[in-house]
């Protein structure tokens, strides 16, 4: 099988601002110390397939590297200095020039655009606006589409409640398990019925992995449709959205080159299978990105989308932290709430790897109020998926901690599942 990626129609725009690029790439301290290190002439490298001879770039190599050798910028060139959220371990700063947030915008007008908002709009921002980059990220993508916005930044939910409520707030960006709580919190705690109270049309996630499951919740419960956005902090946000048919996130080829790589292998695979995200940036990027290995699980879909945008289309899984390998395979968290909340389960859920004479993985789950869950049905759906032993315990609704922004779903889980006779 032929496992050369399949390149959009862009790839030979890439190829061209890869030329116009690469040299400006190659000063950049760090790496050129790497291909100094590896012998690798600056000269050898002439185009996109020629970076095979470059060595991968890890998230711990950013960590180590103080922030101006991670960038070939002289201090007046600067725009700003702005973070990674830290949410994986100690946050990294990051280098941005006035081209870097041109770039975004422009990314941010195709993605919205294709979704309708325009300057009618009014959107609620539930991130923080202050050295993590993101939040900034929001507030320039609505600007690029022209709607208005409010930074109010992760308030607890009665606040939030009271601004939707208040104010015609008709999109709302957060990650999901924040509008899971939210709608939560309206309908249990403050008995509010949605009709004609809420303005909210649009959706815009980012951050977290969006289930397919949890969107169906969310697009019943809000009346409103549900957008899957993707970003790092590495790059911004979003590099990837999806267009009105929610059928894959369309990425920003034009100015990023992907590489999706077998996580063993480090060789290329074809569409349709699951590999781990590489990515080179292809303009003059305050701190540029060069085979920057990113723990990204991703699927690409080069085919045409009936939307007509032709852009290829990705699907995000998760990351390294975020699966469990049994019997071989990849099973993410994603994968195990598709399962999880097609029973009448509430939106929280945790599920804890046991030790015992065969190992067995232990559901922590809460009834949706006015349900009842059948427990050995739910726990033959995740022991089917998992090729484990599952117990469910069922939680008095509400009792399961809501608190972490960013829950850890998977618990003590080893990678393999270390299965006896």
């Amino acid at each position: 099988m032929d496992n050369t990626p399949t390149l959009s129609k862009s790839t030979n725009l890439q190829e061209v601002r890869f030329a116009s690029t690469w040299s400006y790439i190659a000063q950049t301290p760090l790496y050129k110390k790497k291909l100094d290190a590896e012998g690798i002439d600056v000269g050898s490298i002439n185009c996109l397939a020629d970076l095979q001879k470059v060595p991968f770039s890890y998230k711990s190599e950013l960590r180590s590297t103080p922030i101006f050798e991670r960038s070939p910028l002289r201090v007046e060139q600067i725009y700003a200095i702005y973070s990674s959220g830290g949410t994986s371990g100690k946050a990294t700063l990051y280098v941005w020039n006035e081209e870097d947030v041109d770039v975004q915008k422009d990314v941010s007008r195709r993605v919205f655009r294709q979704l309708g908002v325009n300057a009618s709009d009014i959107a609620l921002i539930l991130a923080p606006v202050s050295l993590p980059v993101m939040g900034h990220c929001m507030i320039r993508q609505y600007e690029a589409a022209g709607a208005s916005f409010i930074p109010l930044g992760p308030a607890d939910p009665a606040t939030v409640s009271t601004f939707i409520q208040q104010l015609p707030v008709t999109l709302v960006a957060t990650l999901p398990v924040v509008a899971s709580r939210l709608n939560e919190f309206m309908r249990y705690s403050q008995n509010i019925s949605f009709d004609g109270k809420i303005h909210i049309r649009q959706f815009h996630f980012g951050g977290d992995y969006l289930s397919t499951a949890r969107r169906n919740r969310l697009q019943t419960s809000w009346n409103a449709k549900c957008y899957d956005m993707y970003g790092i902090s590495e790059l911004f946000g979003p590099v990837s959205g999806e267009c009105a048919l929610q059928n894959g996130l369309h990425f920003a080829d034009d100015y990023i080159y992907m590489e999706i790589l077998d996580p063993e292998t480090k060789q290329p695979v074809p569409d349709g299978e699951r590999g781990v995200a590489v990515y080179t940036t292809l303009w003059k990027k305050g701190f540029p990105l060069l085979r920057y290995w990113s723990d990204d699980y991703i699927t690409r879909d080069s085919h045409p989308c009936a939307c007509g945008l032709p852009s290829p289309r990705i699907f995000y899984h998760g990351r390294t932290l975020d699966y469990v390998r049994s019997f071989g395979k990849i099973y993410f968290v994603k994968d195990i709430e598709e399962v999880v909340l097609k029973f009448p389960v509430s939106d929280e859920y945790f599920i804890e790897y046991k030790e015992d004479k065969n190992g067995y993985a232990e559901l922590q789950v809460e009834p949706i109020p006015g349900y009842e869950i059948s427990q050995t049905e739910l726990a033959d759906a995740i022991g089917e998926l998992l090729h484990l032993h599952v117990k469910v315990q069922i939680n008095r609704p509400g009792s399961l901690p809501r608190e972490v922004i960013k829950p850890k779903r998977l618990i003590n889980f080893p990678n393999p599942i270390d299965f006896k006779e």
